[in-house]
C-alpha cells in the first residue's frame, strides 16, 4: 500500500511536469486510455467480460461521468496549482463521501461525526484560504475535482453487483480517453510537436498509473483491510516531498495544518468503520 501511495503520488508529479509541455486534455486522453488498458487486462485475466449487462444503469453511468469529471479535474488542477494542494485537498474524498452517505444514502452520523466532518472541511479551508491574499481561485479546480469524486464513490455503492470494479474502471477510462480527444477536437487544442520526451513523458505517467493500480489491489487481496487502510495516507507525505524537491514548493503552516487536519479526520472515519 505505501509502494502504491509513493507510485501515485509520482503519477501527480509526472502529470504536472507534463502539463507544461503538452495541453491537459492530451494528458487527460493518456490516463484514461492507460486506466481502461490496465483494466481490461485485469478483467480479461480474471476472466471478467468487458461489456457487462447492467453497463447502461443510471448507476454506472452516474459513477462514468463523475469518473471523467474528477479525474479531468484533478489534471487540470495539477497544471494550476501546487502539488502539495492537490494532494492534500484529493484527501477530503472520504470525509466527502461520509458527509454525502449521510445527507443522500439515509446513514446516520453522530454528534462526533459532524465535528469530525467540520473540522475536516475547516482543514480545506485552510489550504484554499478563500478570504487571505494567498488565495488562489485555481485550487476551487481541486476542490470541485474532490467533491465529484466523492459523487463518484457514492454512487458505485448503488451499483449492481453485477457490475464489478474492474469493468467500472474500463469504462471510466473509456470515457474519459474519448471524452478528452473530443474535447480537444472541437476546442482546437494547440497538439505539442512529437518527440521523444514527450512520448517518454506520456509513457511514464501510464506506467506510474498501472504501477498504482498493482500495487493497490495487490495490497487489498494479501493484507488485512481494516491493518493498510491508513496508509493510504501516506500519499500525502509523498506528495509534499515531491512538491519540495522537484517543484521547490514551499509548505506554508496553514496548508500544513489544513493537511494534518484532514488526514486525521479521514483516520477517524476509517476507525469508525472498522470498529464500531
Amino acid at each position: 500500500m505505501i509502494a502504491g501511495m509513493a507510485s501515485g503520488a509520482a503519477v501527480d508529479a509526472a502529470i504536472k511536469a507534463m502539463s507544461q509541455h503538452a495541453d491537459t486534455l492530451l494528458i487527460a486522453s493518456v490516463v484514461g486510455f492507460g486506466m481502461a488498458s490496465v483494466f481490461a487486462a485485469s478483467a480479461l485475466q480474471n476472466g471478467q467480460s468487458l461489456f457487462p449487462s447492467d453497463m447502461l444503469h443510471p448507476a454506472v453511468v452516474l459513477r462514468t461521468v463523475c469518473e471523467v469529471l474528477g479525474i479531468y479535474g484533478t489534471v487540470l488542477a495539477l497544471s494550476l496549482v501546487t502539488l502539495t494542494a492537490v494532494t492534500a485537498l484529493a484527501q477530503t474524498v472520504p470525509l466527502l463521501v461520509t458527509l454525502g452517505a449521510v445527507l443522500f444514502l439515509g446513514e446516520r452520523a453522530s454528534r462526533r461525526d459532524w465535528v469530525v466532518l467540520a473540522i475536516g472541511l475547516v482543514g480545506m479551508l485552510l489550504i484554499v484560504k478563500p478570504t487571505s491574499d494567498g488565495f488562489e481561485p485555481a485550487t476551487l479546480i481541486a476542490v470541485s475535482a474532490a467533491i465529484v469524486l466523492a459523487a463518484r464513490d457514492l454512487a458505485s455503492r448503488v451499483v449492481p453487483p453485477s457490475v464489478s470494479t474492474l469493468q467500472l474502471g474500463i469504462w471510466g477510462g473509456v470515457a474519459l480517453g474519448f471524452g478528452s480527444l473530443s474535447l480537444a477536437y472541437f476546442t482546437r487544442i494547440h497538439w505539442p510537436e512529437v518527440s521523444m520526451a514527450l512520448v517518454l513523458g506520456l509513457v511514464l505517467i501510464v506506467f506510474l498509473a498501472s504501477t498504482t493500480f498493482y500495487c493497490i489491489t495487490a495490497a487489498m487481496r494479501l493484507g488485512d483491510v481494516a491493518v493498510i487502510s491508513p496508509f493510504r495516507y501516506t500519499r500525502l507525505l509523498f506528495g509534499v516531498l515531491l512538491g519540495m524537491i522537484i517543484f521547490g514548493e514551499a509548505l506554508d503552516i496553514a496548508t500544513a495544518v489544513g493537511a494534518i487536519a484532514i488526514a486525521g479526520c479521514g483516520l477517524y472515519v476509517w476507525w469508525r468503520e472498522v470498529f464500531s
